[in-house]
C-alpha cells in the first residue's frame, strides 16, 4: 500500500466515493453531492494550505481517501477517512489510516481529532485500536482524539536547529562524539543534510528525540527517556514507511539495522524486549 496527496484526477472517485450509500449514512451530513458542489470544494480544497487529501492505492487500485483539516487557532485537525466501497470488508482501512496519519504528522505537529457517528462501528474500530480515544459523546456520535502519549514524526527543517541542540545537550549516549560540539559545528552539521530520512518525535507535543535512517539502511534513534512501547512505534514507522536499500556485499546489508552506545544498557533490554537480534559488537582500535 501506498499514501499520496490527492489530484485533480481523483475527483470523480472521491465524488462517487462520498454519495455511495453507506458513506451517506455514516456521515453527518447525508445529503447528496451534486458535481457542481464537489467541483467548488475540490478545487478549493486542493489549494487550501489548511487541508490535506490523501490517496491510498493498492496493487494500482484506489482503495480510499483520508483528509484532514487543521484548525489552526486551536491547533486541532479532524481526520476523516472514507473507503472505495470496493474496498470495504479487506482489512485494509485501519492501516491506510495509520499509513495516512504517519504521513501527514511527517510534517505536521498537531492534536489529531475525529467525529464519528454512533451507528458507525467499523470507524470507531479502526481509530481506537490506533489510539484515539473519546472525548465526548452524545446522541449524534462521538469526538476522540489521539492519545498524547503516542510519539508523533515531524521531517527535519533548517528552522529546527536550535531544538536539536537543545536534545543533543541532554543526550545521555553518543557514538559519533566524545565530546559535545559548538553550535556552530552543530548547525553546519544540520545544514549540511547528513542522513537521507531525519525526523524530530514528539510526544505530548513535546520534542524528546530523533530518528535518521542512513543510505547504508542504518538507524538512529536517540529518545530522552525511551520506553519499549516509544521504540516499537518508532521501529514500525520505519518498517512501514521505507524499504532497505538493495544489498552491497561487504557494504550494505539487505534489512535496516540500529546502532547504539555500548554503555546504553536501558535501550539494549528494549530492543532484545522486542525481539531484535543483536548482530555485532564493534571495538575502537586505539
Amino acid at each position: 500500500m501506498i499514501v499520496r496527496p490527492a489530484t485533480t484526477a481523483d475527483s470523480a472517485e472521491l465524488l462517487e466515493w462520498r454519495n455511495d450509500s453507506h458513506s451517506r449514512q455514516m456521515s453527518f451530513d447525508e445529503h447528496k453531492i451534486s458535481n457542481e458542489e464537489h467541483d467548488i470544494w475540490f478545487k478549493e480544497a486542493l489549494s487550501n494550505p489548511s487541508k490535506t487529501i490523501l490517496i491510498g492505492e493498492s496493487d494500482g487500485n484506489k482503495i480510499g481517501v483520508c483528509s484532514f483539516d487543521l484548525d489552526s487557532i486551536n491547533a486541532l485537525c479532524e481526520v476523516s477517512i472514507n473507503m472505495n466501497p470496493e474496498f470495504r470488508g479487506k482489512k485494509l482501512s485501519k492501516l491506510f489510516l495509520k499509513m495516512s496519519i504517519n504521513y501527514y504528522r511527517m510534517k505536521h505537529n498537531y492534536q489529531l481529532l475525529a467525529r464519528i457517528k454512533n451507528k458507525n462501528i467499523a470507524s470507531k474500530k479502526i481509530f481506537y485500536d490506533l489510539g484515539f480515544e473519546d472525548i465526548l459523546h452524545d446522541q449524534e456520535g462521538l469526538k476522540l482524539i489521539l492519545k498524547e502519549d503516542n510519539v508523533s514524526f515531524k521531517e527535519i527543517v533548517d528552522s529546527d536547529i536550535d531544538i536539536l541542540y537543545k536534545l543533543l545537550k541532554s543526550r545521555k549516549y553518543s557514538i559519533s562524539h566524545q565530546k559535545l560540539p559548538d553550535y556552530e559545528q552543530h548547525k553546519n552539521f544540520v545544514l549540511s543534510k547528513p542522513y537521507d530520512y531525519w525526523y524530530l518525535l514528539y510526544s505530548k507535543n513535546k520534542p524528546i528525540g530523533t530518528l535518521y535512517v542512513k543510505s547504508d539502511n542504518s538507524v538512529g534513534i536517540n529518545i530522552e527517556n525511551p520506553s519499549k512501547e516509544l521504540i516499537g512505534e518508532v521501529i514500525s514507522f520505519v518498517k512501514e514507511n521505507f524499504l532497505p536499500n538493495p544489498e552491497l556485499e561487504s557494504k550494505i546489508p539487505p534489512y535496516f539495522y540500529i546502532n547504539i552506545s555500548k554503555q546504553n544498557i536501558e535501550m539494549q533490554n528494549i530492543l532484545l524486549g522486542l525481539s531484535l537480534e543483536p548482530i555485532q559488537i564493534s571495538f575502537k582500535l586505539n
